[in-house]
């Protein structure tokens, strides 16, 4: 397992939360503060109150924030690629610096302090002693910035991550307290991709503070489910709506804190929302606080109902909405969570978020491996291609070649080949098309059931692939680099691979007939009637199926079918000939 050396989820969104602000000079007043809970609406920092795009935000990488939504320094660009190739280079790489504030106003007796919490690694890759996390001060007549805080992992690095710290500092220099002050944070660490973690939480700068001054009126999401389907984070919605209830939670744990001593009541709702604004509501219940710690909503017995708002057969997105309502909160825009519910034209176990990158390694003394990743597959459908997130680790893989595979299911292992296509390379992408897509030189039509998609390599190179730590989908997963298959048991996360399906009308016969080798015509396209076949093999049987396998139809020797009786949708037609078996996707209409 590799730290990840290229973000995945570097988007180019806007965020819209606004701070208190002197227009005419582009002057911030105090309060300042930010707890990065814009997650919903955008990766970068706050435009209103930082400058710089540098930190990454995000709810993925950090264990147990203070609220939703944390600042993320590491060894990669606001485009998510290395500062860096050269694997040793180390320097200060992300930068965070607030917008010019107004201290000008005040005085040292006004008792200003800046407040954060801060974690070391997170779900990520937790930094060497050498690394630094720093903060430094500017006044606008200064010429250089004056280091004011900075911290360091233990010599000897702890493997799990510690909790978050809270640090509190006084601005006690009077050459600080001028109009223009800023403040930045800024880590040291190898440039050369997603390595040395730091994540920041809950910036706040305000007067008439203290030491003492650690508590806020503040009650406010800190985890809430990544998807309300199962065992996908995304799939098809014709596969979806195969069987509703068996791929949506009815049960899920969302956390709230609060950061007071008091106990109020507190309400939390959860509500579904389509593209053209249609709301439904999950649940809405109520507990009290919890002082200085944490409530947990376990909402179960829960049928969550998607109601489509188009009419693309397999595509729809919805939103869902986690809103906390306190009457004694003075930060609301942290109040509620967006989370969008997506159901493209893949499957994927992962959140589009890739916090290591995965690799094989001892291949063993044939120099062969291979890695298979399982997938169930709702309804009869079209493999079209696969999608594949690779991570920047070191030098680049751009030149190791691998086969992609799909294999058929046998009792829970990779079994006989499906399709192979050799001497594919890895390609790192850029901007916001993070996954690389592998159209198929021949499309597979693949009926209901268990299938695995991967690799094979002939080498002991490394060909890093995504790994998502906020998902588990390790079950799915089986390697082999020694001649048997074996479950993959070791951290637990969802590789960044991902099959394409949809629905086209493919030709599939039996290996020894070729589609050069006959003449095939069926019509009319589509069918409401009689649908003929003229081809120049002799046909044996002709079968109608539905789309979940069943034969509904069945005819010996003809070349015409009724199909008046059928109800309009798409069928498989089954043709048994002389010299072989053939298939294709049919249309019924009324």
């Amino acid at each position: 397992m590799e730290p990840l050396k290229i973000n995945a989820a570097i988007l180019n969104n806007k965020n819209t939360i606004k701070a208190p602000l002197d227009k005419a000079n582009d002057t911030l007043n105090l309060p300042f503060i930010d707890d990065f809970s814009s997650v919903s609406k955008s990766i970068f920092a706050n435009q209103s109150l930082w400058t710089d795009s540098g930190a990454y935000i995000n709810n993925h990488f950090p264990i147990n924030p203070i609220t939703v939504g944390v600042a993320t320094f590491d060894g990669l660009n606001k485009d998510g690629k290395p500062y860096s190739y050269n694997p040793t280079d180390q320097d200060n790489a992300d930068y965070l610096t607030s917008k010019p504030i107004d201290l000008g106003i005040y005085t040292l007796d006004d008792s200003l302090y800046l407040s954060f919490y801060f974690q070391a690694g997170g779900l990520g890759n937790m930094p060497e002693h050498e690394d630094e996390f720093s903060l430094e001060f500017k006044a606008p007549n200064m010429l250089f910035w004056e280091e004011v805080w900075k911290t360091s992992t233990p010599l000897l690095t702890p493997e799990i991550s510690l909790p978050f710290s809270q640090v509190l500092l006084p601005i006690k220099d009077a050459k600080f307290l001028k109009r223009g002050f800023q403040f930045r944070f800024t880590n040291k660490a190898t440039l050369s991709g997603n390595l040395d973690h730091w994540h920041l939480d809950y910036v706040y700068l305000n007067q008439n503070r203290n030491l003492n001054d650690k508590l806020r009126i503040d009650i406010a999401p800190v985890k809430v489910p990544i998807s309300f389907i199962k065992p996908y984070t995304s799939m098809p919605w014709d596969h979806f709506l195969i069987n509703p209830s068996a791929y949506t939670i009815n049960n899920w744990e969302t956390t709230i804190r609060n950061l007071n001593n008091t106990t109020p009541a507190t309400n939390y709702q959860t509500k579904i929302i389509n593209n053209v604004g249609t709301a439904s509501t999950l649940f809405n219940g109520s507990d009290n606080a919890v002082s200085q710690g944490i409530l947990t909503f376990n909402p179960s017995g829960i049928n969550p109902t998607f109601t489509p708002s188009n009419t693309i057969a397999n595509q729809e997105n919805f939103t869902i909405q986690h809103i906390v309502a306190v009457n004694q909160d003075v930060l609301k825009q942290n109040d509620t969570v967006l989370i969008s519910q997506k159901f493209e034209t893949y499957y994927a176990y992962d959140d589009g978020s890739a916090e290591l990158g995965l690799f094989l390694q001892n291949l063993g003394s044939v120099n062969t491996g291979m890695f298979a990743y399982q997938f169930d597959i709702a309804k009869t459908d079209t493999l079209q291609a696969v999608d594949v997130f690779f991570t920047y680790i070191q030098n680049s893989a751009a030149s190791n070649n691998f086969t992609l595979t799909i294999w058929q299911n046998n009792n829970g292992n990779p079994g006989d080949t499906l399709l192979t296509q050799a001497n594919l390379l890895p390609v790192y992408e850029n901007g916001i098309s993070t996954f690389h897509r592998y159209e198929l030189g021949r499309k597979l039509l693949l009926n209901a059931g268990t299938y695995f998609i991967g690799w094979k390599q002939n080498s002991q190179y490394k060909i890093n692939i995504g790994f998502d730590r906020n998902t588990d989908a390790t079950n799915k997963m089986k390697y082999n680099v020694t001649g048997a298959w074996q479950n993959y048991n070791n951290i637990a996360g969802s590789l960044m691979m991902r099959p394409i399906v949809g629905n086209q009308s493919v030709l599939v016969t039996t290996k020894d007939i070729k589609k050069e080798d006959f003449s095939l015509k069926i019509y009319p396209v589509p069918a409401s009637d009689v649908l003929n076949i003229t081809t120049d093999l002799d046909i044996e049987s002709i079968e109608i199926m539905n789309l979940t396998g069943n034969i509904i139809k069945k005819i010996v020797h003809s070349n015409t079918i009724e199909v008046s009786d059928l109800s309009a949708g798409i069928y498989l037609l089954n043709l048994n000939t002389s010299a072989g078996f053939i298939r294709k996707l049919i249309t019924i209409v009324d």
